[in-house]
């Protein structure tokens, strides 16, 4: 009786189809999972807080940059012309409107965002800031 000797192959290279899936599922549920945050109109770095409220980002919001320009619904806006745009824009009273100041900007100009906004009749303001370390 003859023997026949079995040679016994082992498959050195892996395929790669499995971590491709894995890798593109992963992608999909940080795509999902992730919230996107809208950019600012005017480049601002507002001041730092502990803990930012998650439905802040849905507000419309009025920018002040650094150098003392205003921006209101993508538009550049003189300091006397934010109180009839504002009233014009006739906001949601329950959403309210956020104020995104930049660190550096004039505390005065915020006062007068901030009271323009209340004479407008918008009774809800939201001071955006920005996380520690962010």
């Amino acid at each position: 009786m003859m023997r026949l000797h079995h040679t016994h192959t082992s498959r050195k290279d892996a395929d790669p189809l499995p971590l491709i899936n894995i890798v593109f599922l992963m992608l999909v549920f940080f795509l999902l999972a992730g919230t996107i945050a809208p950019t600012y109109e005017l480049d601002v770095r507002p001041a730092k807080a502990e803990k930012i409220l998650a439905g802040e980002l849905r507000r419309p919001a009025v920018y002040i940059g650094r150098q003392g320009e205003i921006s209101f619904g993508q538009q550049k806006v003189a300091p006397e012309q934010l109180k009839q745009m504002l009233a014009a824009a006739s906001l949601d009273q329950n959403v309210g409107l956020r104020v995104v100041a930049d660190r550096k900007a004039d505390a005065r100009l915020l006062l007068s965002v901030l009271t323009s906004a209340q004479s407008a009749g918008i009774s809800r303001l939201f001071l955006v800031t920005l996380r520690e370390g962010g």
